[in-house]
């Protein structure tokens, strides 16, 4: 009963409370937070891509997004037969999500107690919609997330059992597999060489300073040949992609100009608060804007903590290796890789962010380490203090927390802010469809992808570009298979107008239509013919303005 009403348990109860009631929001409304959530064209590409690979042809290629995510196709392919499928595919990176979270969890709990652990799993279970989309979508950096907190847990069990994981061929077993799945994990997204990479070569070696030496060459060691084979592995499987014909979109990044590096630091900076609810700037003052901006004050408090607290380890390590002391002990190697690997890991990318020309208002998705590192580099400190610093954490990951299940709570993410096609919209043109025996179309990127997921397929409606081509319309750069615009003989289809996506009306450019119908603001054409065979290459002309 005595240990039960200790500081620990009691604020660790009070964490989990919050965190039911929380998962009680989530849970109430589930099915349409996700339908809210895969609207977004971004989010649904990989399902659609997934869905409609089996039918291309072999010599069909098939561009991704600008980070290619070719776990989530491998998971996608290979249980594309299972029942039930689409729900799979739906729910399976929030699920992913809540097991890296549970990983880092356990691996807080090693450096830091059981309080730490539960503040960290809560701030990061109990996230609002800009958070949760991340975690929901593996092509929108979820999966990144996933490896860098199992990178993470993996280096703390490394450095917890003296540098190596049970026998020798276990040990070896198990690194590469760490290894296979970094490479895969880089190969997909080269945001987890800033995100996980670097920061867990970086907690690995600062170990190896700290640590006896035999203990530290092994970690050295691991470590080392880890990171090197996942950077060999990644390039290994990015050919085989490319030879099954599968790519990346191409973006060039660039050096941002000097006078964009104050307005790249406003927008990483509202970029973070977005994922915790924080972002106030605008709003109406109201009981909203005001727990906001109290998500805000606390998240401000808690980046300053941490990184006050990381300068305090930088002292702690020169001491370290000023007096030449080491330490053996299993929770002082954790706590070591705790306060190194999650500030390398929120930095890089922010750092990455203000330096390149990548920046742009909604881009809290390439954040989420930094979003999962200044938890717990707090939770891992504050550990140390006294009861009265800690319960005011938790009261402060408590509004984080108010502030996520108020959103949820308000169907912010059903709310369609983006102004994408409806479900309504996709149930109407699934009907509309078999009535007139309709199985393709054209629409814009930010219609055509949400409505052919919506219709689980069943109605294919492929994203086309507006561009200067003699006939208004061009092939899309991403996101696309290259058999969507090969013109099939004999074949009626559709174009869907949207007055904010466009493409705009098509007048008598593609000939004369056989029917026009309406559906609130969007306008379906219809066409005897495949259409597609009037689109140019957007590679030849440019996009219309």
């Amino acid at each position: 009963m005595r240990r039960l009403l200790s500081p620990e348990w009691v604020l660790s109860g009070l964490l989990f409370a919050f965190g039911g009631a929380y998962l009680g929001f989530l849970f109430a409304d589930f099915g349409a937070i996700v339908r809210g959530i895969y609207l977004n064209a971004d989010v649904a590409a990989a399902p659609v891509i997934g869905q409609l690979y089996g039918e291309a042809p072999n010599s069909a290629s098939v561009v991704l997004g600008f980070l290619p995510w070719y776990t989530t196709l491998w998971f996608e392919l290979a249980t594309r037969h299972v029942p039930f499928h689409a729900e799979l595919w739906e729910v399976a990176p929030w699920v992913a999500s809540v097991a890296g979270i549970a990983a880092v969890a356990w691996a807080t709990a090693k450096a830091a107690g059981r309080w730490a652990s539960a503040l960290v799993a809560f701030v990061l279970v109990c996230a609002g919609p800009a958070l949760l989309k991340v975690q929901f979508a593996f092509d929108y950096h979820g999966a990144t997330a996933v490896d860098v907190c199992f990178l993470d847990a993996f280096l703390v069990l490394l450095v917890t059992r003296r540098g190596r994981i049970g026998g020798r061929l276990f040990h070896l077993l198990l690194c590469g597999f760490v290894t296979a799945v970094t490479a895969a994990g880089v190969a997909s997204d080269n945001l987890l060489v800033l995100a996980g990479l670097i920061p867990f070569l970086a907690a690995g070696l600062v170990v190896t300073l700290l640590v006896p030496r035999a203990i530290g060459q092994r970690v050295a060691l691991t470590v080392v040949g880890v990171g090197a084979l996942s950077v060999v592995g990644a390039q290994i499987v990015t050919s085989a992609m490319h030879s099954q014909h599968v790519y990346a979109a191409q973006r060039r990044t660039i050096f941002a100009p000097w006078d964009q590096i104050t307005p790249n630091i406003r927008k990483t900076v509202e970029s973070i608060a977005s994922l915790f609810n924080a972002d106030f700037g605008g709003a109406a003052v109201g009981w909203r804007s005001l727990l906001a901006f109290a998500s805000a004050f606390v998240l401000a408090c808690a980046v300053v903590f941490a990184s006050r607290a990381t300068r305090s380890w930088c002292a702690e390590v020169r001491l370290h290796l000023h007096t030449r002391s080491v330490d053996a002990s299993a929770s002082s190697a954790a706590r070591a890789v705790q306060l190194t690997y999650w500030p390398v890991s929120a930095a890089m990318p922010v750092l990455a962010s203000v330096l390149s020309s990548v920046p742009d208002m909604n881009t809290g998705r390439y954040f989420i380490s930094a979003a999962y590192g200044v938890p717990v580099v707090a939770a891992v400190t504050l550990a140390r203090n006294g009861f009265r610093r800690r319960l005011i954490a938790t009261a402060g990951a408590c509004v984080l927390a108010l502030g996520s299940a108020v959103a949820l709570g308000a169907r912010d993410i059903q709310s369609n802010q983006g102004h994408y096609p409806t479900n309504d919209f996709a149930s109407f043109l699934h009907t509309f469809a078999l009535v007139e025996g309709l199985k393709y179309g054209y629409a814009a990127y930010w219609v055509a992808v949400p409505l052919t997921w919506e219709t689980r397929g069943q109605v294919e409606v492929y994203p086309t570009l507006q561009c200067r081509s003699p006939f208004g319309l061009c092939t899309y750069p991403l996101h696309e298979i290259s058999s969507w615009y090969a013109p099939r003989a004999s074949t009626r289809t559709f174009l869907v107008v949207d007055p904010r996506y466009g493409p705009g009306d098509p007048g008598t450019k593609l000939g004369g239509p056989e029917k026009v119908v309406s559906y609130g603001e969007d306008t379906i054409y219809v066409y005897g013919y495949d259409i597609a065979a009037n689109f140019g290459d957007w590679r030849r002309y440019p996009a219309a303005s």
